[in-house]
Formats: C-alpha cells, sequence, structure tokens
C-alpha cells in the first residue's frame, strides 16, 4: 500500500493530481497554487496579504478579485485544518516557483503540532527533451519518486521560515545573506534564491532575467510568443519556472515599453508574433539610458516593489 486515506499530499498546481490516482495513491489531494514568485508578497496580516495576492492575480491573469480571494482563502484555511491526517506528503521540485511556495508551507507549520510531514524534492529526471516538472512523470515515475520521500525535521521547518521572512522583505539583504552561507538545509531552496534574485533589473539595462532572455530570442528572429515561451523553457532559461499565463504577463512588460513591434495580430496571444523595434535592439546594444527604456509596468520580487521611479536594487547574477 503507498499511502492511506488519511494521507494528504499537498502540490503548488494540479498537475500530478490525475497521474496519483492512476498509481494507486488513495489520500486527499490540497493544490497550494498561490504564485509567490510573481506579484507583491508582503510582510502584513493574512487578510492584506491575500487581497494583495488576490487583487494580483485578477490584474495578471483576468476574472475578478473577489472569485481570487475566495480560491486563495480555500487553500490558506486548509492549512489550518491538518488534524484529521495522519501523514502529509509535499511534492515539490527545484524551481522558484516551487520552492517560494516550499518556503510558505515551512514557514506556516513552523512550530505547531501536526502529524509527520515528509518531503518528496526532485531537481532532475530521465525525461526528454528536459525535466522541468513533476507534471512530466507518469504514474509510475511519481511511484518511484514516493520512494525517495524524506521527513521534514526542525532544521528545514525554520529554515523555510527564515526564507519565507527574507523573501517578504522591500529589500535584498536577508535573501542574499541566506544565499552567501556556507551550506544550506535544503540546496535546492538556496538556488531557487538565487533565480529569484535574478529577476531583479540589471543595472545597465534594467531588465530581469526573463526579459533580457526574451529579447535575446527575439533578437535572432521574429516569433510568436508561444515559440518564445518554449524556447525559453527548454533552451535558454538556467531554472524553469514560469507557467504560460506567468510568461504572458511578464512579457507584456516588453510590449508596454516599445520595445517589441507585433507584426501578425492574433485573437490568442501564443499565435501572437514580434519582433525586436529599434528600441529594444538599442537597449540590448547600448543599455537602458542610450535606448531611453525605462521600467513601464510595477511589478514585484517579492516584497521588494519595482516601479521606473524606485530602481533601488539591482540583479544579482552570481
Amino acid at each position: 500500500m503507498l499511502d492511506s486515506e488519511k494521507t494528504l499530499h499537498i502540490r503548488c498546481g494540479s498537475d500530478i493530481k490525475q497521474g496519483l490516482e492512476k498509481a494507486g495513491f488513495v489520500g486527499s489531494f490540497l493544490e497550494f497554487s498561490d504564485p509567490l514568485c510573481q506579484g507583491p508578497v508582503l510582510d502584513t496580516v493574512e487578510d492584506e496579504f491575500l487581497y494583495a495576492r488576490a487583487d494580483f492575480i485578477k490584474e495578471a491573469f483576468g476574472g475578478d478579485t473577489d472569485r481570487a480571494l475566495k480560491q486563495l482563502k480555500s487553500q490558506y484555511d486548509a492549512l489550518n485544518d491538518l488534524d484529521k491526517y495522519e501523514e502529509i506528503i509535499l511534492w515539490f521540485e527545484h524551481d522558484t516557483y516551487d520552492q517560494l511556495i516550499l518556503a510558505k508551507l515551512l514557514s506556516a507549520f513552523t512550530g505547531r503540532e501536526l502529524p509527520p510531514v515528509h518531503l518528496i524534492l526532485i531537481s532532475d529526471y530521465d525525461v526528454e527533451p528536459r525535466f522541468i516538472g513533476l507534471g512530466q512523470l507518469s504514474p509510475e515515475n511519481l511511484k518511484s519518486v514516493w520512494e525517495q520521500r524524506k521527513q521534514v525535521r526542525t532544521q528545514q521547518f525554520e529554515y523555510g521560515n527564515r526564507v519565507w521572512q527574507a523573501v517578504i522583505q522591500p529589500k535584498p539583504d536577508a535573501v542574499e545573506a541566506l544565499i552567501a552561507e556556507d551550506e544550506s538545509v535544503i540546496p535546492e531552496m538556496r538556488n531557487a534564491l538565487k533565480r529569484h534574485l535574478q529577476q531583479l533589473p540589471d543595472k545597465m539595462r534594467l531588465l530581469s532575467l526573463t526579459e533580457e532572455l526574451s529579447l535575446k530570442i527575439l533578437q535572432k528572429e521574429a516569433s510568436s510568443v508561444g515559440t518564445v515561451f518554449r524556447k525559453l523553457m527548454l533552451e535558454e532559461e538556467p531554472l524553469p519556472y514560469l507557467g504560460d499565463m506567468m510568461f504572458w504577463y511578464e512579457f507584456q512588460s516588453l510590449i508596454a515599453g516599445g520595445l517589441l513591434e507585433e507584426t501578425e495580430p492574433a485573437k490568442d496571444w501564443p499565435a501572437k508574433r514580434f519582433k525586436l523595434s529599434e528600441k529594444g535592439e538599442k537597449l540590448l546594444e547600448e543599455g537602458a539610458e542610450a535606448a531611453g527604456w525605462t521600467i513601464p509596468l510595477e511589478r514585484w520580487v517579492g516584497g521588494i516593489k519595482i516601479t521606473a521611479e524606485s530602481t533601488l536594487y539591482y540583479r544579482r547574477d552570481a
């Protein structure tokens, strides 16, 4: 028997839910999928935190704030109703999307009386063309990685809490201090934090790493947004973590700032085709000042707010 009906499986999405069922797992499933790698992640009380998250989700991905807030509250409230389970399994991989959610969960669990919590944390698997996430795995693969689960100990809960408290700060110092530590309790989280800070603007072009890599793909040839996304995830991104709608949210800043020219309109955004504009070319070659480029849309890297008027912190590329 793999698990029991009193097991709770927590995953930052629904991508493995069907696979777990087909593999023979019988426990309950909780999707905790607040995309904490985008939008404001504030050091505030839960009601204000959730409203800010819901407002961002509405703005970035559509829908309305009330619906997003209801969905978020159901996920967060479920974390306070764990006594009925005998075991909790956290299914995560190594990227920034997963690791920030994992940090949030470990922080929420720190110091609480809970049933045993086990962690499945995968950084690689033999799948083609490239391992990106657990959703690529077959039911048999999921049964195999199940054997690698390890119980979460006090040190890991406390480390997750430290990471979360660092991420919600309005400057990157605490995250940089965690990265600089000689040994990490969760090495995958340390690597994800490095990638997290690469979403800060660089000094020369004021671009996040996602924006820079996307522009460089289009510098080679005009492409559809869907093609840029695939090339980014499969070839260019050092630590793939964005879903398609999350990427489209990032991409729209490049359009708003005049760095791209649409060459083929389309009803659905993945089919829209773009090429680099003269301004985009100048930005890549000569930098933001020469191109007259300022950050067009407000965005957040954890608790750090980034606007054209307040670029105080810059990207860590190490």
